[in-house]
């Protein structure tokens, strides 16, 4: 893994407008986050927008609920090819391991992100 893919930048901004003109700014940058007021203000555009850009995603907005609620989170954010999710683990040893199953499920492909 290379120096520029251990980098996580956060598109703390309000609006898809202001994180695509942050994306703009620095296209060295791999790796982006994605928190709670971004992904509510501007829904799952800008996942997407990120993707097309060949850009690892962290969505953070950090599960945490039963394990049934989880997982089905886990399988959507999987399906948006997002490679990191936050995921509380005060919720608890049955959500987390429902949440990595639902994810395999919900991914694009087969993959294992690792960050040393």
């Amino acid at each position: 893994m290379s120096p520029a893919d251990r980098i996580i930048v956060p598109l703390d901004v309000s609006s898809e407008r202001e994180a695509i003109a942050l994306i703009d700014r620095l296209p060295q940058v791999n790796f982006w986050k994605v928190g709670l007021e971004l992904f509510v203000s501007s829904g799952s555009g800008i996942l997407t927008v990120l993707k097309e850009r060949q850009k690892q995603v962290f969505l953070d907005l950090k599960f945490h609920d039963i394990p049934n609620t989880v997982a089905g989170a886990c399988r959507a954010a999987a399906r948006y090819g997002v490679d990191l999710v936050t995921i509380h683990a005060a919720a608890g040893s049955e959500a987390l391991q429902a949440a990595q199953v639902a994810a395999e499920e919900g991914a694009i492909a087969p993959r294992t992100l690792r960050l040393n």
